[in-house]
C-alpha cells in the first residue's frame, strides 16, 4: 500500500467502481483570489483495499478543508482545476486518457484548466481529494 500528498502541480486509470466527473464547486471568494490552482492542498490514495479506505486515506494526507473529488477501482484518475477553484474529476485506463478526460470536463485550455493531481490504482482502490476554497 502507497499513499502521498504533496504540493505541486501534478497530473492523476478502467474502473469498475469509480465516481467519476464529480464535479465540485468552489466559492470565488477574497481567500480563493489570493490563493492559486498550484497551492491547492492535495492528498492522494492508491493501492487500498476498499472505497471508504482510500478516500479516508486521501482526506487525512490532503491535510486541510478537503473534498473527495474521484474514487477508482483498478484505474487511474485526474483532477483539473480552473480558476476559481471549480474541479472535474475523470478516470480512464491511462494517466493520459484521464487527464484528457478531466481537461475535457474543465473546460479545456481554453477555460485555463490546469491539471491538478493524477493517481494510477491498477488493482485496488485510490482516491484524490483536493482543498476547498472559502469566501
Amino acid at each position: 500500500m502507497r499513499t502521498g500528498s504533496y504540493l505541486r502541480r501534478a497530473g492523476w486509470q478502467h474502473a469498475l467502481f469509480a465516481m467519476s466527473a464529480v464535479l465540485m464547486s468552489l466559492p470565488g471568494g477574497v481567500h480563493a483570489q489570493t490563493k492559486s490552482i498550484q497551492s491547492m492542498l492535495v492528498g492522494w490514495s492508491h493501492g487500498q483495499q476498499t472505497p471508504a479506505k482510500a478516500e479516508a486515506e486521501a482526506l487525512s494526507l490532503c491535510k486541510g478543508s478537503c473534498r473527495v473529488i474521484i474514487k477508482v477501482h483498478a484505474a487511474c484518475a485526474a483532477v483539473a482545476v480552473k480558476p476559481g477553484g471549480r474541479a472535474s474529476g475523470a478516470w480512464s485506463t491511462t494517466r493520459t486518457k484521464a487527464e484528457t478526460e478531466a481537461l475535457a470536463k474543465c473546460g479545456g485550455k481554453t477555460k485555463k484548466c490546469e491539471i491538478r493531481a493524477w493517481m494510477c490504482s491498477p488493482k485496488d482502490y485510490g482516491a484524490i481529494a483536493l482543498e476547498q476554497l472559502k469566501n
